[in-house]
């Protein structure tokens, strides 16, 4: 996975030296209008300190601000820990329920080869659409409490009322 380095040598707190290419990837445009540099040299060049950082991925522009101060770094520090911490849950979650569906596609196609119906055909290829895309779409629907489901596409709750 492509990342992006954050300057920290001179921080007196821990902070995160890498976070995830996609986690700044699409605030280029504000990384050119903050550095007038694309986040590719950026890149090159070593990076962007976390104050730098946390103005770029917040839409903020740097014009005016000539140093940052403890309160600014402290701000910034806490963001890049949480854009660090947010991606990793989301991966974890993600390649969990990419193994989950893995498993399932294989207890599918071997279902569909000892009893060969079109419902287990129809279940092998919802889920094998819908595989490519877990991890960024949540289920829509709601759980039996009325409170919205947690669980990205496709859900195991509701797998069953989509193939009705």
């Amino acid at each position: 996975m492509k990342e992006f380095p954050i300057m920290v040598s001179h921080l007196k707190v821990p902070c995160p030296s890498r976070i995830p290419w996609d986690a700044i990837s699409p605030f280029e445009g504000q990384a050119l209008e903050n550095h007038g540099q694309t986040l590719q040299r950026l890149l090159e060049r070593g990076g962007l300190d976390p104050v730098e950082a946390h103005f770029v991925m917040t839409n903020r522009s740097w014009r005016g601000i000539y140093s940052s101060n403890p309160k600014m770094e402290e701000e910034a520090v806490a963001f890049i820990w949480k854009v660090v911490r947010d991606r990793t849950e989301i991966v974890a979650e993600r390649d969990g329920l990419l193994a989950q569906n893995r498993k399932l596609l294989e207890v599918i196609d071997q279902a569909g080869k000892l009893i060969g119906t079109d419902k287990v055909k129809q279940a092998w290829d919802l889920l094998a659409v819908t595989l490519h895309e877990s991890g960024r779409e949540k289920c829509t629907k709601e759980r039996e409490d009325g409170s919205p489901c947690e669980y990205f596409v496709p859900c195991p709750r509701h797998f069953r009322e989509r193939l009705a």
